[in-house]
Order: structure tokens, then C-alpha cells, then sequence
């Protein structure tokens, strides 16, 4: 095993340097596909369209849906595989124009690839922002299960997983969307009496971003929704808590703040058996949220969920009904939401955190092989909160997934992409 303290501590201004040439290779591969292949969503589409192998399809996917450097050079092709990525757009009737300019910005990252003399490792590297082989994420993923069981063992609380997914649908204001949130999680159980742990803070947060996920983004630019969301079942008495997708001894559990200056809700439950793993369900709807279009060629949406509890693993999803415009498939990110000396953190200043997972396809209702038992009740959260937007569930057509394992706690994880042109 490498010795992390011999890191190089150049690898921030390197990465800085290679942004613009990664930038524009993306940007080149997304045009093409946009021009040849407009609806086709995924890395298997793209192979069967293009006829090339599952692995080579998977990288071109990934790169045309990076917006920085860090996506770009954690995929990237060698020059071989470059150059076959070129032919097979060119096999597909791709206008001559965009293939010469995908060529040019091939080249230029190439070259200026070549002026450092980094081979693939020290790619990976810098792609994960310091020495990053297949031993040392072996070693941070058995390290970050560990740090989630103290967690737990600490805090007293703890679930198996969690389903948090946004709906994203058109406004009725244009060139607005509307937005849904729901979470199903499932095996929630308090190992030990304590202080009420918040359990639902129905905060929507939808929010406009360079596309540069290190640079300072301005306040003036976000959409916030206000607090106070439509919950999904106008009855149910613990809104947003979906009561009869909850558990019934957790319904019992959860309360308001006695204050009742806010809506977050606590679990209690010192008398609930530690054995008892129960579900919980949640939801809730906000409108004209934020923004469908931009008029800057890099603007990106970002969509959050906070690790709040220990969770084994977090499966975080965004649906898109069919009448959202979108210039890419969604990528992901992790950062750090407190800073050293514990204030919160903002994403003027992120700290980038390694996902070691992929953003992947998914369909609506669809989950994990390991959660089937929670299908029925995820499926019908969904349908819930896709009526309350008021459309079919049948429109949400695109989906997107990225499950992480041991998320760190108090960290955040984002899906994004870049907003369709105005």
C-alpha cells in the first residue's frame, strides 16, 4: 500500500489546468450525440447505436455526461480508443464538421496530457484528487462501513437503506419545473433510549451552479422553494409521513418539535425493542422550484439529499417526467457539508469526496435486487408523488440511480446536470 502522506500536493493546480481541454472534449462528444443519437439514454444504447464494445460505450457515455475534469480523466480512453470512439461517430453518420472538432479537442487534451508525461494511475489519481489504486479504495470502503457501525453505535440510531428520489416534471409558470421529493427507508431502528433523533426536515432545495463544481457559485442564483411543500396525502396527520407506507409502531414514535415553530419531525421510540427494524415513508411537492433552460452554455442542476443517519447504503434517484428539456444525463457528486472547524460547509468551498459508484439507468418504480421486498412501497410513493405533480406515472420515463455504500455522515450528495439551452 502506498503512503498517503507522500501525495503529491500538486494535483490540484494540474487538475485545475487540465479543466478546459476535458471541458471541451465532453462538450465535443455531447454534441455529437445530441446530432446522431438524441434518444438514446444510457451506456448499452449507446454501444448498440454505435456498435462498439460495452466498455469503450461506457466511457464515451460518462465523458459526454461529465461536466469537469474530474469526471473526463476518471474514464478517459487512450488514444487508440479515442481515435476508434471517432470512427464509430463517423460509421453513424455524424456531420463532418463535429467529428473534426472532436478530433481537434482529442488532440489538444492529448497533447497537453502528453506535456506532464501521466500515465493512466496517475490519471485515476488526480481524477480522485490524490493516490487512489484498487488498495486504497478497498481500504477506504472496509473504512468507511467501520466509521458507519461507530456512527451507530455512537448516535444510537441506524438503517439498512434509504431510497430518497426527486421528481422533476414541468411547471404550469414556463421555462419552470415543479418538484417532488420522496424517501422510503427501510430497516430504521434505535439501538439504544437517547434525545429524539430528526428523522424529516422538509426543506426543497433545488439550485443553479457553474458548471464547474469548484467554482463560487452566487447566491442570486439559486432557487429555493419556501419551506412549507404540499405533502402528498392531504389527510395523512403526520404530513409529509406517508402513514400507511410507515411502520405502525414508528407512527406512533414520531412527533413534532414541541415548539411547533418548525416542521421537522423526530423519532422517539426509547421503548421500541432494538431488534425492531421498521420502515418509514415520506413525501412532498413544491412548485416552480427552479429553472428548466439556461442561457449559459454550462449551467448546471443540482439536486441534494444530506447523510443525516448512519445508513448502510444510500440508492439516490431523479426521475425526469418526458417534458423536461435537459442538455445531459445527470452525474454525481460527493462533498463534505461540515469544514474542519465544524461550520457548515457551502459549495462555494466544496470538498470533494470519492463516490466509488457510477450513475446508472433506472426505470420508474424500479429498485435494488436486495430491497425487492420494498418495491410495492417505493413503487407506490412514487405514484403519489407523481399525481400530486399531476401527471401519469407513465411519464416519467427517465430515471437515474447511483447507490453509494457507507455514506459518510454529514456529507452530501448531489445529482446534476446541465440545464437545456433557453
Amino acid at each position: 500500500m502506498s503512503d498517503p502522506s507522500a501525495a503529491p500536493t500538486s494535483f490540484a493546480p494540474l487538475a485545475a489546468s487540465l479543466e478546459p481541454p476535458c471541458v471541451a472534449f465532453s462538450t465535443a462528444v455531447r454534441r455529437i450525440a445530441a446530432a446522431i443519437m438524441p434518444r438514446e439514454s444510457g451506456p448499452r444504447s449507446w454501444g448498440r447505436r454505435l456498435g462498439i464494445d460495452k466498455d469503450l460505450a461506457w466511457k464515451a457515455y460518462r465523458i459526454a455526461q461529465s461536466t469537469d475534469a474530474v469526471g473526463v480523466l476518471s474514464v478517459l480512453p487512450g488514444a487508440k480508443g479515442i481515435e476508434l470512439l471517432v470512427k464509430a461517430f463517423e460509421d453513424a453518420g455524424c456531420p463532418p464538421a463535429l467529428v473534426e472538432q472532436l478530433r481537434r479537442d482529442g488532440r489538444v487534451l492529448q497533447d497537453r496530457l502528453g506535456q506532464e508525461g501521466l500515465d493512466r494511475a496517475t490519471l485515476r489519481a488526480i481524477a480522485a484528487g490524490g493516490l487512489d489504486g484498487a488498495a486504497e479504495r478497498s481500504i477506504r470502503q472496509r473504512t468507511r462501513a467501520a466509521a458507519r457501525r461507530a456512527a451507530a453505535l455512537m448516535w444510537g440510531v441506524e438503517a439498512e437503506a434509504g431510497l430518497p428520489t426527486f421528481l422533476v416534471a414541468p411547471s404550469r409558470e414556463p421555462g419552470l419545473v415543479d418538484l417532488a421529493f420522496v424517501n422510503l427507508v427501510e430497516g430504521f431502528r434505535r439501538l439504544r433510549p437517547g434525545q429524539p433523533w430528526c428523522i424529516c426536515a422538509p426543506i426543497f432545495n433545488f439550485e443553479t451552479e457553474p458548471g464547474d463544481l469548484e467554482a463560487n457559485r452566487h447566491d442570486e442564483r439559486a432557487v429555493r422553494a419556501p419551506e412549507s411543500g404540499r405533502h402528498l396525502v392531504a389527510d395523512d396527520p403526520l404530513e409529509p409521513i406517508v402513514s400507511r407506507l410507515t411502520d405502525p409502531i414508528a407512527r406512533h414514535e414520531i412527533r413534532r418539535h414541541p415548539s411547533g415553530r418548525t416542521r421537522t419531525l423526530y423519532y422517539h421510540g426509547d421503548g421500541v425493542p432494538p431488534s425492531h427494524r421498521m420502515r418509514l415513508a415520506w413525501g412532498e411537492v413544491a412548485s416552480a422550484v427552479g429553472p428548466m433552460d439556461s442561457s449559459k452554455p454550462d449551467d448546471l442542476a443540482a439536486l441534494h439529499v444530506t447523510m443525516h443517519l448512519p445508513v448502510a447504503v444510500t440508492h439516490f434517484g431523479v426521475l425526469f417526467h418526458r417534458g423536461v428539456r435537459r442538455a445531459s444525463d445527470p452525474n454525481a457528486a460527493l462533498v463534505a457539508t461540515l469544514d474542519s472547524t465544524g461550520r457548515r460547509r457551502s459549495f462555494e468551498e466544496p470538498l470533494r469526496l470519492p463516490t466509488d459508484a457510477d450513475v446508472l439507468p433506472m426505470t420508474f418504480g424500479e429498485v435494488p435486487r436486495r430491497l425487492s421486498a420494498a418495491k410495492p412501497a417505493y413503487g407506490e410513493l412514487l405514484s403519489l408523488a407523481a399525481a400530486a405533480l399531476g401527471f401519469p406515472a407513465t411519464e416519467f420515463d427517465a430515471g437515474f440511480r447511483i447507490s453509494v455504500k457507507d455514506p459518510p455522515q454529514l456529507s452530501t450528495l448531489s445529482l446534476r446536470w446541465l440545464l437545456a439551452g433557453a
